[in-house]
């Protein structure tokens, strides 16, 4: 499962993402004497019921890659324009790029050696632009 960290998701909680577009969660292990979390999927969880499990102590929401690439809308728009959405690795083929461009001209661009780095990125930047609706 690749999910966002516990410090990630606190970032996307903060930018106002809600917690009911999560599909996973960070749960203290119980077996443990020190403190370890582990990271569980939601999918069996309906959007009512991770709200509520995700109210428990300790308990902290998590987003896999895959739900975060989904919310990525396809295109924006911006001063009567739209941009795309392209998402790929840069010449060094190593690093990862995620952009919204239109004939020429980019509305933003984010690069990080994870792609999940820049699904963050851009999706606190989409929120901060309105395009992805945040729980009020």
């Amino acid at each position: 499962m690749i999910g966002t960290t516990i410090e990630e998701s606190k970032k996307l909680l903060a930018a106002g993402l809600g917690v009911r577009t999560a599909d996973m969660y960070w749960e203290p292990d119980p077996n443990c004497l020190i403190e370890v979390y582990d990271l569980h999927s939601a999918y069996r969880l309906n959007e009512r019921e991770i709200i509520e499990y995700c109210k428990r102590p300790n308990v902290t929401p998590a987003w896999s890659l895959t739900t975060l690439l989904d919310m990525l809308p396809s295109a924006i728009e911006m001063n009567g324009h739209f941009f795309c959405l392209k998402i790929g690795r840069l010449a060094d083929n190593v690093s990862w790029y995620i952009s919204y461009d239109h004939e020429g001209w980019t509305a933003n661009i984010v690069k990080s050696l994870t792609l999940m780095g820049c699904v963050q990125t851009m999706i606190i930047w989409l929120i901060h632009k309105g395009h992805i609706e945040v729980d009020k």
